[in-house]
Parts: C-alpha cells; structure tokens; sequence
C-alpha cells in the first residue's frame, strides 16, 4: 500500500461483513491488485483509488457466494459496483440506507467521489487499436408511468456512460412506481502479447490434445495454448502454489493466474490469500525467459442474477417495494397520502443481472491450426524452435485475475477447474 499513502487519511467504502473468513478475504481483495497504482496522474485520483477499493471489496462475497459447486466460474466485481452505484442514483428512503448502510457510503462526500472516480474509469475504456478491448458496458431500462427526470438519466449516462432506456406505463393508482433494470457486460477480447511476432512458434508448439487433471482426480485431454518470453513467475511457498503474470496486447490488462500444488485447493488458496498481500505476490516472482501452456478456452458468465446475492449481504428493500402496500393499506389510504405518494416514486429493482467473458486463446476461440494455414505454415515444414530456459504447463485447476495495470481494479475473477466445461451459463 505503499503508492497510496497520499490518500491514506481517506475512509474507504467496503462492505460490513460479520463473517471472519469473509472479512479476511475482504481486507485482502481492498489490499491486492489494487495495490499497483501509479504514482502519478489521474490514477492517483482518490476518486479512482475510492471506486478501486469499492469495486475489489467485492471479490471475496462474490466468490464466497457463488464459487462452490461451479467448476468454472468468471465474476465481474467492476460491473457488480458500477450496477450498485446505478442503483443508489435511484433509491430513496429505507432501501438507500441499507445499501449505503452495507457499503459505508452514507457520506455525501463520498458518493460524489465514487460518481467521478466511476467517470474517470469509463472514459478510459474503448481507447485500444486493432480490436483488442478490456472494459465495462452496461444498461440501465426503466419503466415508469411518470415522464422520467432528465437528471436521472443524465447521471447515469454522465458517469457510468450506461445505455438507458425508459418505458411509459399505465398506474392503476395514484402512486408512482419505477421499476429498474440493470445489467453489466465487462470483459476482456484480446490476443495474447506479441502474438503475431510468435506466431511460427505458437503454431509450432500448439498442443491439440494435453492432458489436464480436474479437482475429482480425473484426467481429460484439452488444447493448450502456448506462450513464451519473459514473465514474472514462480512458486509462492506460502500459497503452495504456482503463479505468473501473463500479458495481453492491450497494454492495459494483465492476468495473475495461480495454480495451488492440490487440485482441490482452489478454494483454500482464495482464502489463503486472505492473509497475503498481491503486490508481495507479484514482487516475489523473477523474470524468466519461460514458455507457458494454458488450457485454451473461452469463460463467461451469461445472465449472473446478483439479486440472491445482495439478498443474502441484507440488501432486501430496494427488490421488494411495491406500488403502495398492501392491499389493506391501500383501502386505508387517505386520499392525501395518496397524492403525497403520487409526487414520491419509489424504485423497485426488479432484476440486475451480470455478463463476464474471458478468453483464453490465440486468435479467437477458433484452433490455431487456421492460423498457421493463413500464415502458410505447413506441419511439415522443417523448423526449430528456439531454446527456452523453463517451461510451466497450468494442467490443474488454477485462480486468475484479471486487472488494470494503472489502477489495479480487478476487472474479472474467476476460477477454471475444467476446461471442457466451458463456457457456460450461471
């Protein structure tokens, strides 16, 4: 945390979790990638480092909540905060305050940080050439039977550049209801660092068929993607596990992917890194002239309902508002209130709903051997591969992370125990 003594004094927002495992895991998603920030620009924005902080907090409940009984899995905790920052641009009365209860976001200082923080982040993406993208799309849709504020949308379109859109409907009373949709679509497409400089090589090294053993002990043979240069890697004793960072083409992501020695440990190793700091992490790896295999796949996530999983955190008011009470209350209605009511719409979200994908491939998830056709290299073509000091094949269930250089925002968090299971939806 070095880098971010500028901004130390700052209370930073975060969830309030009872659960000691959890708040471990917690301190040490705040505390991890995040920890790369540079020194100088907007990045060292506190607004940024705000939305960084609030945005990685999530990674522990989110993997807490839905890793278990998935063998592959792909969260987009950036998505997640940019969806509940749109959701407080709406909510009012009992179901603001859980949500800025939950987070710590009462201040109003802060959610104007975050509102800017958000901004700053957005307007970076989209900026990479030749079709290599890591960012964060998302869509807001609103059905109200009220002509919607212009400010509202506005705020939404502003900081979270959101692509809304507003639905009139008919009230069969005189209160207003809004009912809210959101959905986030984060995600890296990307090939692999200097891949058309190692093209020869990569079409050369490809493995079609590799063996890969899956958390049960069983052994099923996937296509494996190679990389070679000079990464950051190694073993990290106390993690018992094996760790390098890959680079992409876009020169804005890289990938931390972890490999425990137990084709089992992918859960303890999560919570081990409760206890371990990810810039330490990444200090502690040397530079080798290796060449990598990866299982090559594409991981995503289709249609992720967060409503179970901010049900389960205490947020429960801002999915279950409706129109005006019950039905007993309504006959109870004073006409007075009834107009009170009219001029105070409530927000109901009805589904909020995440996309993550991630791919772990070549060109596309297409086999290499097309490449190599395009690029005229033929199988049986007499050629040497260049000599290589080490070599690591990911042949067991592994963790990645996948996270802005600049900011350390953790963009996408998963977990892949077996390849040929992917992708698939929630």
């Amino acid at each position: 945390m070095a880098r971010w003594r500028m901004v130390q004094s700052a209370t930073a927002p975060f969830i309030h979790i009872t659960s000691s495992v959890s708040m471990h895991l917690l301190i040490a998603a705040v505390t991890a990638l995040s920890s790369s920030v540079s020194a100088s620009g907007w990045t060292n924005s506190t607004d940024v480092i705000r939305v960084v902080q609030f945005s990685n907090s999530l990674v522990p409940p989110l993997f807490n909540h839905y890793s278990r009984g998935r063998d592959n899995l792909v969260l987009a905790p950036f998505g997640v905060a940019t969806n509940v920052a749109m959701m407080l641009e709406g909510l009012q009365g009992r179901a603001a305050e859980e949500v800025t209860a939950l987070f710590r976001l009462q201040a109003k200082e802060v959610r104007q940080q975050l509102r800017r923080g958000f901004k700053m982040i957005f307007d970076t993406f989209g900026d990479d050439s030749d079709g290599d993208f890591a960012g964060s799309y998302n869509k807001a849709s609103v059905t109200s039977s009220r002509v919607m504020p212009s400010s509202y949308i506005n705020r939404l379109s502003k900081y979270y550049q959101a692509n809304v859109t507003t639905m009139r409907s008919e009230n069969s009373n005189n209160s207003l209801t809004d009912i809210l949709e959101l959905r986030s679509d984060t995600g890296i497409i990307s090939h692999w660092k200097d891949y058309q400089k190692l093209a020869t090589y990569t079409y050369l090294s490809y493995q079609p068929s590799a063996p890969f053993t899956k958390a049960d002990g069983s052994i099923v043979h996937v296509p494996m993607i190679p990389q070679t240069g000079m990464f950051k890697i190694g073993y990290v004793p106390q993690l018992k596990c094996l760790a390098a960072e890959l680079m992409f083409e876009t020169d804005k992501v890289s990938m931390l992917i972890m490999m425990p020695d137990d084709v089992n440990g992918s859960e303890l190793m999560i919570e081990r890194l409760s206890k371990e700091n990810f810039l330490d992490i990444l200090d502690s790896l040397g530079y080798q002239d290796t060449e990598v295999l990866l299982p090559q796949l594409a991981a995503f996530t289709n249609g992720l309902d967060l409503e179970p999983f901010f049900k389960k955190l205490g947020v429960k008011a801002a999915f279950n508002q409706t129109v005006s009470g019950s039905a007993d209350n309504n006959n109870k209605t004073s006409s007075k209130s009834r107009d009170h009511a009219s001029k105070s719409p409530t927000f109901t979200l009805v589904s909020m709903k995440q996309n993550a994908y991630f791919s772990m491939s070549f060109i596309t998830i297409n086999s290499v051997g097309s490449v190599g056709t395009k690029l005229g290299i033929r199988p049986s073509a007499s050629r040497q591969k260049r000599g290589i000091a080490t070599k690591v094949v990911f042949d067991k269930p592994f963790v990645f992370f996948v996270y802005n250089k600049l900011t350390g925002l953790i963009l996408l968090a998963g977990k892949i125990t077996n390849p040929t299971q992917v992708p698939s939806t929630s």
